[in-house]
């Protein structure tokens, strides 16, 4: 038999104020075993989030630790203990694993992929690495961005399209600049 919401859902949710200091947040997420709690107002109200463009202001003055945290506090020894600098000071919790990553955008994006999959990451690079390709950038400038150790893996992933092939081939054609400068 399937479970039902109210069978694993909580009553008495741990909320914060904004004004509520990180430590303290951490705190508060640890004693109840969560991963998550609402910012609200002071009648209660709950605060949306806010947009990503925001992350390098909010993230100023973090001094150590990773960004993005698993739900649970990391193991601190055996075999499957997790590197220092990947574990939060504050909370103890890991860094979010590659596949839980992955598993997350590919759940947040389903409404947004035409097909009703989900993108995966490799899916998010590919993109970025298109958009940069079309923007101007230098093959090995995306070379260094993607990590691609030979310039042909990388060509499997930039498809320039044929305006920017044409763009590049007029740019560099040496007839045409001749009766330029002419």
């Amino acid at each position: 038999m399937y479970k039902k919401v109210r069978d694993v859902m909580t009553w008495q949710v741990a909320s914060v104020n904004g004004s509520t200091p990180f430590k303290d947040v951490a705190e508060v997420l640890v004693r109840h075993g969560v991963s998550a709690a609402p910012v609200v107002d002071g009648e209660g109200h709950v605060i949306p989030p806010p947009p990503p463009a925001c992350c390098p202001r909010l993230l100023a003055g973090r001094q150590a630790g990773p960004v993005f945290l698993a739900d649970r506090r990391a193991p601190s020894s055996g075999r499957r203990a997790s590197a220092a600098a990947d574990i939060c000071p504050v909370t103890g919790r890991g860094r979010l694993s590659y596949p839980r990553a992955e598993y997350l955008f590919k759940t947040a994006s389903v409404d947004l992929d035409p097909h009703g999959d989900g993108w995966t990451l490799h899916q998010l690079r590919h993109s970025a690495l298109t958009h940069l390709a079309a923007a101007g950038r230098t093959a090995p400038e995306l070379q260094a961005k993607s990590r691609h150790q030979h310039l042909a893996s990388l060509g499997r992933y930039v498809r320039l399209g044929e305006e920017t092939s044409a763009r590049i081939t007029a740019e560099h054609d040496l007839a045409a600049r001749r009766r330029r400068f002419r």
